[in-house]
């Protein structure tokens, strides 16, 4: 029988043959979702991207100094229609919505007007050469003669009358400079900030009862919606427009978007409240949803935003000065609800990868039970075989699973593997019912890791109990077969006893010696 550590060494050598095609395979399932990500990238960036709607709020500005005012109660309520066959590339779909949203918000004309300063950044310090020092000297010294010499503001009034009653012309003008700056009140606005504009179209608000037309900003690094309200700031801090003391806004916005819809919260107490047809949200960000309900028709999610709302008032205003990049790049910082596939090909096909090894393992181990126990021949260019089928399987399931549900793509490719495998084996290990029962575990294999890859909260655990079992099942199996006397090594000691023992002299038998018999036949 050959040896077992040579075999032990072949098959070992052939299960790094599998790893190194596994890697392959794992480099392959990265790469096809970092297409589908372009993809759908590119898709956003012709169309319209994820977006994220700020609860509205108000600005005024007076010359480098801009006033924010929050409010103070805002509910939404938001109801999206999500489809997957709007938009397509090839095989890939991007999941899109129309989101029909109803704002009601009140503002407090006794809230408080942040301010957000624009500072100049200081002028670095420049190092004087002595030469420049002395010309810099000079011209103070010119400037100020020249002071000294101007004449005084009467003797100028004097000057004027005399030159214009003398009709001279060609006088040299002097540019004045204001001694303070001029106030000029502008209107107070009302933003409506979202990540992307061309998933909207503006629409009239209503303000008070009264309705004002909203457009597009131009004058804000943000991109917004605007309605210019007819007072300013401090007519507001004052009274509002009914003496009420609060600024009630009403008005329904039609947004469209790609992939995720969320809210930015900004109030002191926020309500928002999403329903959707769609059946697989994912809800992250700043907070998740206190309520939400699944269904077959879709989901409905309901979150209490009142503490979150103060914190983002900071990050707006620095947003709308530009100070702290995009909008679109603060997503954790909202309520977002992402559309995605129970359908996730990639990160499905790239769990079950890690449980490859565990295939292998089990296969090969089988096989060399039968050689053990059995004492049949299985060449290595067998267990190549049926390590190649093993990793066809991942393949197979990748290519399937993104045209269709990654379940039928696992049963498909998982029966293919197991029935090719299974028949292979009928003539690898001499007998159809061997070749039959090493299939049907297999494909007990492949079905228990489906269900490890189907509970995501219990997989690790699941996994490690999976990997108990099988250990234990092998320890069962080889608990009476003797491995040292599969290795040899019994017979070379034996051998090697046989040679300390001094060997047996033959018994001596003269030349001299007559056999008596021999003798009377001779006689006769």
């Amino acid at each position: 029988m050959q040896k077992i550590g040579t075999k032990l060494s072949l098959i070992g050598a052939v299960c790094l043959v599998f790893f190194v095609g596994l890697m392959f395979v794992s480099g392959l399932v990265s790469e096809r979702q970092s297409y589908h990500d372009e993809v759908i990238s590119e898709i956003k960036s012709s169309h319209v991207s994820s977006q994220i709607l700020a609860t509205p709020f108000l600005v005024a500005g007076h010359g480098d100094e801009t006033h924010y005012i929050f409010p103070t109660k805002s509910d939404i309520k938001a109801t999206s229609d999500v489809r997957d066959d709007e938009y397509k590339r090839g095989i890939y779909r991007a999941i899109s919505y129309g989101t029909k949203v109803v704002v009601q918000q009140s503002f407090n004309a006794h809230a408080t007007a942040h301010s957000l300063h624009t500072e100049q950044p200081a002028e670095p310090a420049q190092t004087v050469s002595p030469d420049t020092q002395t010309q810099n000297e000079q011209a103070q010294n010119q400037q100020t003669q020249n002071e000294q010499a101007q004449p005084t503001p009467s003797e100028q009034v004097a000057t004027a009358q005399t030159v214009q009653s003398s009709q001279t012309t060609q006088a040299t003008p002097t540019p004045a400079t204001p001694t303070e700056s001029v106030h000029i009140p502008k209107p107070l606005r009302l933003i409506i900030a979202l990540s992307d504009l061309r998933g909207v179209m503006p629409t009239d608000v209503t303000v008070n009862g009264k309705s004002y037309p909203a457009s597009f900003g131009t004058d804000n690094t943000l991109p917004h919606l605007e309605v210019a309200l007819p007072m300013t700031l401090d007519e507001f801090m004052k009274d509002d427009f009914t003496g009420s003391g609060e600024l009630n806004v009403q008005f329904e916005l039609d947004v469209s978007g790609i992939g995720s819809f969320g809210v930015l919260p900004l109030g002191e107490m926020n309500t928002v409240a999403l329903n959707s047809n769609w059946q697989n949200p994912k809800f992250h960000g700043q907070a998740l949803p206190t309520h939400k309900s699944l269904t077959d028709n879709g989901f409905g999610a309901t979150w209490q935003a009142h503490v979150l709302g103060v914190q983002n008032q900071k990050l707006i205003m620095e947003l709308s000065r530009g100070i702290m990049g995009d909008f679109d790049q603060h997503t954790h910082h909202a309520l977002m609800t992402d559309f995605i596939h129970t359908n996730d090909t990639y990160t499905k096909t790239d769990r079950s990868i890690k449980y490859a090894l565990l295939i292998i393992m089990v296969s090969f181990g089988t096989f060399f039970l039968f050689e053990v126990i059995k004492g049949l021949r299985i060449h290595p260019i067998q267990y190549l075989l049926v390590a190649s089928a093993l990793l066809v399987f991942y393949l197979l399931l990748l290519s399937l699973a993104e045209h269709i549900a990654f379940l039928y793509a696992y049963i498909i490719a998982s029966l293919a593997c197991v029935g090719l495998i299974g028949w292979y084996a009928c003539y690898m290990l001499g007998s159809f019912g061997r070749g039959m029962g090493f299939g049907a575990v297999l494909g007990t294999l492949y079905a228990c890791f489906y269900a490890i890859l189907s509970a995501s909260g219990m997989n690790l655990l699941m996994g490690s109990v999976f990997s108990f079992v099988c250990i234990a099942v092998v320890m069962i199996a080889t608990r009476h077969v003797d491995w040292y006397g599969m290795t040899g090594q019994d017979d070379d000691n034996k051998s090697d006893e046989s040679d300390n023992t001094p060997p047996t002299q033959p018994p001596v038998t003269t030349t001299n010696q007559i056999n008596p018999t021999n003798q009377e036949t001779a006689h006769d």
